[in-house]
């Protein structure tokens, strides 16, 4: 598109925010405040065009409207606390995505920048309630991060085990393989071989051949069953990682010299 193409797109947006037809209108705000952030590089004036969305009342659109606008606050003015309301906006709007997005953002917010662990648990846990594919096992992972680094080791438990009941393909092996260090640092060494071996059994690229050679060692050195090492270490080997095949390739010359 030309600079005159988005102009004109521009014009005829505004034009229809300016009917303020209640269905319409806050449709228009919402792509006028896109085309400015993303095409026209004019965050201040998408900021306004996401505030004049959610004035509309509109409950189809306002949860929406809300979430971009905490984004916008957050990514491009570094104002923590406008997108925080912003995001509760969102969150209050029941809206069935942007809603457990917006209580995400803000639990990172809390947990972060705004340092209040309190309502960022209670935010973390409300996107874990709503159940959404993405913010739910997002949210139990950063709140298994915030319990650990409160020390709450029963919690971050908790929460890593939810993360891997999600079965999300991304988020439940990291929870699963993260849920057996944390376990294996603090004791619990056949927990923390269930933990491994479930991040082994997702097959993820990344996750299953780091586990297998954590769930390796784990049977080599605490364990005392170098069979089974062998074992986790041949799998790893076959996964064909760049960095943890070779590890893997190492260990199992030391458990298995024969092989």
């Amino acid at each position: 598109f030309t600079l005159r193409d988005l102009s004109g797109a521009e014009r005829a947006y505004e034009q229809a925010v300016e009917t303020r037809e209640w269905k319409q209108a806050p449709v228009a705000a919402i792509a006028l405040g896109q085309l400015r952030s993303h095409k026209l590089g004019d965050a201040r004036g998408a900021e306004t065009a996401f505030e004049l969305a959610i004035e509309f009342g509109n409950s189809d659109h306002t949860g929406r409207a809300a979430f971009l606008l905490g984004a916008i606050r957050e990514d491009e003015f570094d104002d923590a606390r406008g997108a925080a309301d912003a995001y509760r906006r969102a969150v209050r709007s029941g809206d069935d995505h942007h809603g457990p997005s917006a209580a995400f953002n803000l639990g990172l917010l809390y947990a972060g920048v705004l340092d209040d662990p309190r309502r960022a648990e209670k935010a973390y846990r409300r996107a874990i309630k709503s159940g959404h594919d993405d913010a739910a096992p997002l949210s139990a992972m950063a709140l298994a991060d915030l319990r650990e680094q409160r020390n709450d080791l029963p919690g971050a438990v908790e929460a890593y085990r939810w993360a891997i009941e999600s079965d999300h393909a991304e988020v439940g092996p990291q929870a699963a393989f993260n849920l057996g260090v944390l376990l294996e640092e603090n004791g619990n060494q056949p927990a923390a071989a269930d933990a491994y071996r479930i991040a082994v059994g997702s097959g993820h690229s990344e996750q299953s051949p780091k586990a297998s050679v954590a769930l390796g060692l784990l049977l080599e050195l605490r364990l005392g069953d170098p069979a089974g090492a062998a074992d986790a270490f041949a799998q790893a080997i076959a996964a064909k990682h760049p960095v943890h095949s070779a590890e893997a390739v190492e260990h199992l010359a030391r458990v298995s010299p024969a092989s």
